[in-house]
């Protein structure tokens, strides 16, 4: 693939090796000669709407063919795609509009009112461009005319248009030094900044973690829990499949148990990426997955840590191995991974071809030297962040990119996630690391699906650690949950870091993007 050609070119002239089924929505096969037609004539419709080169393009969109060839075709013309979840807050998409100096928008046909409102009080001349294809609820007066007072002020136009446009086959020219796509971070610790992702990230994943890793080729089918607005979902269902013209799955409804194993079952994937909550909760349909799939299904995780206790439930239970990895958004995709046939319970594996790992102390709860910040330096390591040089030069030198992540390494080489450095804290002088006791209580109480250790400051003025944690509804196994895991952790772990108190939650608070937001814990409801 020419790294110093047009992306979407690119990857034109893989969908153009044969015509096949590119993808599967809603009961549909969606060929990838339709795909490239469609980009085709999406680019027309941008560039008669005044996107140029470099342009930045917000999309707001669902899980749908319509992300895919919006993606392509805005790539196609220079500009450059920053998507996003179609259901961020107000906050956020302020944020999103300001920062990216972005005036054109795809969106949902429901979101037009509500981001046409948001981007009239931040750019003047803004342009919506209205996604209305492969869905019952068109461009009524429900969302759009008089009963929206931002009608007739945002310039909106509609996906459906292209019908009657001619396929554009120019291409901007785009070097190896520049970003083809943004893609924001998380925002757990402050506005989410815009990470800057070149060409040859993309190729050097595709090459060396799909096809090498995960064996990807053209008779699979890929089903991604992760959405396309993630820098994961975005490898599984967009770049990987197009890239080795295998087909994927495209649900527009966020991931439920019910809806995953509905997918599974009705189009029968080969290779299975998803989270390790998701994993957890699937274990009751783990009999129904198998018989559906096979053990030849390629399962993967990443997202977040994949305990022990799940990894080894659906190995032994399945005899399906999940290959757990880590990721992040401003290294594109999966950098450090186990491998198939040779991977282990609670370890992370070992660098993808292409990339350096090292652990640096800094003074992190280091009581050894393999334990420390994790730096990784590869092809993906993104150019940067927009409009943020301070934080450029903090994460991003000499090549090396500093993950926040808190790592060991044992005598085998495996890398073991410890935790974040931004959660990591001291009780008393010492410090402590959440991550050890959450994992202990998720392998060693069923009950227990998710649980995080938080600082809470005591009457004194000292730290006290409290354990939030989310639990099966089930009363039986409810009682005096709190008082056995204390007897079980007061058997393990240091005095300090037993939790001074237990308190029981719903549900854990999370960002538009599904990560735990941590400072939130306190003000959440507790439920007895």
């Amino acid at each position: 693939m020419d790294i110093n050609g047009n992306l979407a070119e690119n990857i034109y002239q893989c969908l153009a090796k044969k015509n096949y089924t590119a993808y599967f929505y809603k009961g549909q096969a969606i060929s990838s000669i339709t795909i490239t037609e469609q980009s085709k004539k999406l680019a027309q419709l941008l560039m008669g709407s005044g996107v140029e080169n470099r342009h930045r393009v917000l999309i707001f969109l669902d899980d749908t063919p319509d992300f895919i060839t919006t993606f392509l075709a805005v790539m196609q013309i220079g500009a450059i795609p920053v998507p996003l979840n179609p259901m961020s807050k107000r906050q956020y998409i302020e944020h999103y509009l300001k920062d990216s100096g972005s005036n054109f928008i795809v969106c949902e046909t429901r979101d037009y009112a509500n981001i046409s409102e948001i981007s009239l009080g931040i750019h003047a001349n803004v342009r919506i461009l209205i996604r209305d294809t492969y869905q019952a609820n068109r461009c009524d007066k429900s969302y759009l005319g008089s009963n929206n007072p931002s009608f007739n002020k945002v310039d909106c136009i509609k996906m459906s248009e292209v019908s009657s446009l001619k396929a554009s086959e120019e291409f901007a020219k785009v070097s190896s030094g520049e970003a083809v796509y943004w893609q924001y971070t998380s925002g757990t610790t402050g506005q989410p900044k815009a990470v800057l992702h070149a060409v040859k990230g993309i190729i050097h994943s595709n090459e060396c973690y799909a096809k090498q890793i995960i064996n990807i080729g053209n008779d699979d089918c890929l089903y991604s829990t992760a959405k396309l607005f993630f820098g994961y979902g975005l490898g599984n269902s967009f770049f990987f499949p197009l890239m080795n013209n295998a087909t994927a799955i495209l649900d527009d409804r966020w991931p439920t148990i019910e809806t995953i194993v509905e997918n599974i079952k009705c189009y029968k994937p080969s290779v299975i990426f998803s989270v390790p909550a998701l994993y957890s909760k699937l274990l009751t349909h783990g009999e129904t997955i198998l018989e559906t799939v096979g053990k030849a299904c390629r399962y993967v995780s990443a997202g977040s840590p994949l305990s022990g206790r799940t990894y080894n439930s659906w190995k032994w239970q399945f005899g399906i191995e999940i290959l757990d990895g880590i990721g992040a958004t401003e290294m594109g995709h999966i950098y450090l991974t186990n491998r198939p046939g040779c991977s282990r319970s609670g370890v992370t594996g070992k660098p993808v071809e292409g990339y350096q790992v090292k652990i640096v102390s800094e003074g992190l709860a280091n009581r050894n030297k393999c334990q420390g910040m994790l730096y990784v330096k590869g092809p993906s390591v993104a150019l940067g962040y927009h409009n943020n040089e301070a934080e450029s030069e903090k994460k991003f030198k000499d090549g090396w990119y500093r993950t926040g992540d808190v790592f060991t390494r044992n005598k085998d080489g495996d890398y073991k996630y410890v935790g974040r450095e931004d959660d990591l804290f001291k009780v008393k002088g010492r410090w402590v690391v959440p991550g050890k006791i959450e994992e202990f209580i998720v392998s060693n109480f069923p009950a227990v699906q998710e649980a995080v250790l938080s600082p809470a400051t005591n009457d004194s003025g000292g730290v006290n650690p409290i354990l939030y944690f989310v639990a099966h509804n089930d009363t039986k196994i409810q009682t005096d949950i709190d008082t056995k895991m204390h007897e079980y952790l007061r058997d393990v772990f240091e005095s300090h870091y037993l939790p001074g108190q237990y308190c029981k939650l719903q549900a854990l608070p999370r960002n538009d993007n599904g990560k735990i937001v941590r400072h939130l814990l306190g003000s959440q409801q507790a439920v007895s």
